[in-house]
């Protein structure tokens, strides 16, 4: 959910970015095993397995959504707005945190590694942002960026949850680092979100 909260910190449009997460969150389970079995193999879980888990994740928030929604109201959900943003800011906080737990003890043992990660990280993130935005230029290129911004801040939190953490400490560390472009991409291309949102 960071990309919608960075978006609103951007003036982009938030409502498109969050239908995007939305259509692409839904599709996961299927992409998501696919590219996990071509580069992984069955090394994490089998694609049926792995693809069910991130399934019943992704179906157990929507349906905890869709009750909260219905007991407590669509109008006193978006009268809540502000402290939603709120809350969901504090989330972000606290989760980053946590993911960055061990990533010192990693720059001290070996710190050229860790900068090496950081490196990826950002060159990923940047070239995510571009290539989408590339891709949906035709929608006007604060839209495209709008939509760039959630592949460039995609965040691998849930696909850890579908392999229950067994993953290697490498990819731990790779974890840790890319919370870097996620939390500060947003305030380096603000001046080109400010920018693009003018001349649309």
């Amino acid at each position: 959910m960071s990309s919608p909260a960075l978006a609103a910190l951007l003036g982009l449009n938030v409502a498109l970015t969050l239908a995007t997460l939305i259509a692409a969150t839904a599709v996961t389970p299927f992409t998501a095993s696919l590219f996990t079995h071509v580069f992984l193999g069955t090394a994490l879980a089998s694609p049926l397995e792995f693809g069910l888990r991130l399934f019943l994740i992704i179906a157990g928030c929507a349906f905890a959504a869709a009750l909260i929604c219905l007991i407590a109201g669509r109008r006193f959900i978006d009268a809540q707005r502000e402290a939603i943003d709120g809350l969901s800011v504090i989330a972000m906080s606290m989760f980053a945190i946590a993911a960055m737990d061990g990533a010192m003890d990693h720059f001290r043992a070996d710190p050229i590694l860790v900068i090496k990660h950081i490196a990826l990280a950002f060159l990923l993130a940047l070239a995510s942002i571009a290539v989408i935005a590339i891709v949906f230029k035709l929608a006007g290129r604060a839209r495209a960026f709008a939509i760039g911004l959630i592949a460039g801040n995609r965040n691998v939190g849930l696909m850890l949850a579908a392999t229950s953490f067994a993953i290697p400490d490498i990819a731990w560390l790779y974890f840790a680092v890319a919370q870097f472009p996620i939390y500060l991409l947003p305030h380096l291309l603000k001046p080109l979100a400010r920018r693009l949102s003018v001349n649309r």
